[in-house]
């Protein structure tokens, strides 16, 4: 048999290799362990402002991520028909079909969730994800000044180089009010200051640029049950350090709050064609007004 007659062989037994070590290490992670329980519940305001009934619209709003190294979602309620559509991403987002509203009429929408959660993150299965580690709008992992200050933050292990890159950012950042604009990493590097979506995109586009696997992600830090506000709504970065997603959160570490328990709601989606790219907490159409209560 000649040596080109081999190489198919090789191949398959080089992919039955890996997929039996893929295997192998997926076993050996242990089940996530989630020590505490929330429930929460968020509301949403749903307006006719015009003198005629409407029928047929649709809200679209978040929903807690399903399963990550530091939650699991156990139930979902909402009361109004709905149905729940999950992206590339992972993320949930809730389809409600809204109820006839009569002229000038009102209606509120309760979503509640069960989760169990962990303040540490639990051992995780890689994600192969090249999107993680690559540039975006507003992560801009390749842009000279960015890749040479996150060489300097280079340590000896991926956990020390996260710690840094979130101390980096906490002191050299200052943090200003809310934009629902994301101005993006090189913005905030450059004009030193920016809510949470700016920190928190410094920190990713850092991150990227060493070689980390790097996900903004959206939701609120809920320490006890009970329910969730606009004014909550929270962008942290989520890094991997080989072994599981660790949360960095330059923002609140800047104005020194303490460990809090995240509950993510949307990885900022790299397929900008997803559903949940769309929009943050909501979207909507039809002839209405929404707000979140």
């Amino acid at each position: 048999m000649t040596t080109s007659a081999f190489k198919p062989i090789l191949a398959l037994i080089a992919a039955a290799s890996l997929a039996t070590a893929a295997w192998w290490l997926w076993w050996r992670i242990p089940e996530p362990q989630y020590s505490e329980q929330r429930h929460v519940s968020y509301r949403y305001l749903i307006s006719n402002a015009s003198n005629r009934a409407t029928e047929g619209a649709k809200l679209w709003v978040i929903a807690p991520l399903a399963s990550t190294a530091q939650q699991k979602l156990l139930n979902l309620t909402v009361d109004a028909p709905y149905e729940l559509v999950s992206d590339s991403s992972g993320n949930q987002v809730i389809e409600i079909d809204v109820p006839l509203l009569p002229p000038y009429g009102q209606r509120e929408v309760v979503v509640s969730a069960e989760l169990k959660v962990e303040l540490s993150p639990n051992r995780w299965r890689a994600e192969d994800n090249p999107a993680w580690l690559a540039p975006a709008p507003g992560i801009d992992s390749e842009h000279k000044e960015i890749v040479e200050i996150a060489r300097g933050l280079r340590a000896d292990d991926s956990l020390a180089t996260i710690e840094a890159i979130e101390a980096w950012v906490a002191a050299n950042l200052r943090a200003s009010n809310y934009d629902a604009t994301n101005q993006g990493a090189l913005w905030a590097l450059h004009q030193k200051r920016g809510d949470c979506s700016e920190f928190a995109y410094l920190a990713a586009a850092m991150a990227r640029a060493l070689g980390l696997p790097a996900r903004p992600v959206d939701g609120w830090i809920v320490n006890e049950s009970g329910v969730l506000e606009a004014a909550g709504f929270h962008t942290w970065a989520e890094v991997w350090d080989g072994k599981t997603w660790r949360i960095l959160d330059a923002h609140s570490k800047s104005e020194s709050v303490p460990a809090r328990t995240y509950v993510g709601f949307r990885i900022h989606p790299a397929d900008v064609s997803s559903l949940s790219a769309s929009f943050t907490r909501f979207k909507f159409e039809g002839d209405l007004s929404v707000r979140m209560q």
